[in-house]
């Protein structure tokens, strides 16, 4: 089966982890190439589209994964039955994205659109989930929302702020938390009607502020940070790379 996803631990160089189109996540260790170390099973067969490695508040290493059902936590040695689902399932939209601040969990935004209406009322296949309500003709997207999720306890989660932008009605378009200096961070996310990065202030989601457009919808966004201090939040459409230098 594909991979839809990949991450690897910044305290561990051999593992990485490899979520697949069925809802499983599979770690691997590069020493070892001729199969996975554990092969641990989803909540549903909704491909991961996102994952992070963290660690909890008690220094534990983590798996944060995103699939259409939502953000779960996972144990990153395979020991649980289980991933752990953030959030109360809402049938009524789809994530399609998942930004956090590795390796960090405390902080973390899940971006939504409308779930599409199956008028028949057949199940959807998972591969049919991440499809919205009838396009636009604009290509102007859909209006989602992007909630932010903070840590209440040690395994708890809770939906703080939410705010809303023009979204993709098919791609699973990235999103990014940026450090930006004195404990402060902001959210980034490619606006389809914009063309390009809007930044929110965390945790409020209060508008900051919005980068150059670009002629095509934005497809990939990251943010790397830099040991000399600062980072770089990268950018990607059809036709342009933009980097910008974050100074921290």
């Amino acid at each position: 089966l594909p991979a839809w996803s990949c991450s690897a631990h910044d305290s561990d160089s051999h593992r990485i982890y490899a979520g697949l189109q069925d809802g499983r996540v599979l770690v691997f260790d590069t020493r070892q190439h001729s199969r996975p170390l554990h092969s641990m099973a989803g909540l549903s067969k909704h491909l991961v589209h996102t994952l992070h490695s963290v660690t909890d508040n008690s220094g534990s290493r983590k798996v944060l994964s995103a699939s259409a059902i939502g953000p779960c936590m996972w144990d990153a040695d395979g020991n649980q039955s289980s991933p752990k689902l953030l959030l109360e399932d809402d049938n009524q939209r789809v994530c399609f994205s998942l930004a956090c601040a590795p390796p960090s969990s405390d902080l973390l935004v899940a971006s939504y659109r409308p779930k599409a209406d199956y008028s028949s009322g057949d199940a959807a296949a998972p591969s049919q989930a991440y499809l919205s309500q009838t396009p636009t003709q604009s290509g102007a997207g859909k209006l989602g929302q992007h909630t932010v999720i903070r840590r209440t306890g040690n395994a708890s989660f809770a939906e703080g702020s939410t705010c809303h932008s023009n979204v993709s009605e098919v791609r699973m378009c990235k999103s990014a938390i940026v450090p930006c200096g004195n404990d402060e961070h902001l959210f980034a996310y490619g606006d389809e009607s914009h063309r390009g990065v809007l930044t929110w202030r965390l945790p409020s989601l209060g508008v900051h502020s919005g980068l150059i457009p670009h002629r095509q919808p934005i497809l990939d966004l990251r943010y790397a940070g830099s040991r000399a201090g600062g980072g770089y939040l990268g950018c990607l459409s059809d036709d342009k790379l933009q980097v910008y230098r974050v100074d921290r």
